[in-house]
């Protein structure tokens, strides 16, 4: 795989989440209420419990605890928020609240994940 392959995966991704996704009830419905909703009630716990799963790379995820845990929580709540504002109403004709919670969940989810890499680097998992 050549770089230039490598560029044109990436370019295209990104171009895939500048434009609101197509779908149908299923879709709108799965994806836009039910995995959001778990995705939010796990981070909740997560928070409340201090306790949360940091995803690795090649079954290297590791559970952290403590002042680490909120700020992972609060990726993983910012994760269910972008899932909510892409695939809820991203399918429906409201394309100004889709951009806006599309972007303001993702610049959510870097700053928690800026600070979730903090707090690891500060204290330790």
């Amino acid at each position: 795989m050549s770089w230039k392959s490598i560029y044109d995966h990436i370019g295209g991704e990104a171009n895939d989440l500048a434009f609101s996704p197509n779908g149908g009830k299923a879709k709108w419905i799965l994806l836009g209420i039910f995995v959001p909703i778990g995705i939010v009630w796990y981070a909740v716990r997560c928070w409340i419990q201090q306790e949360a799963l940091w995803i690795g790379d090649r079954h290297s995820d590791m559970i952290v605890t403590g002042r680490t845990a909120k700020p992972v929580a609060l990726c993983w709540f910012f994760a269910g928020l972008f899932m909510h504002f892409r695939w809820f109403w991203g399918l429906l004709p409201w394309h100004r609240v889709y951009d806006i919670g599309t972007v303001l969940s993702v610049l959510g989810f870097l700053a928690a994940g800026g600070a979730a890499f903090y707090e690891v680097m500060r204290f330790g998992a």
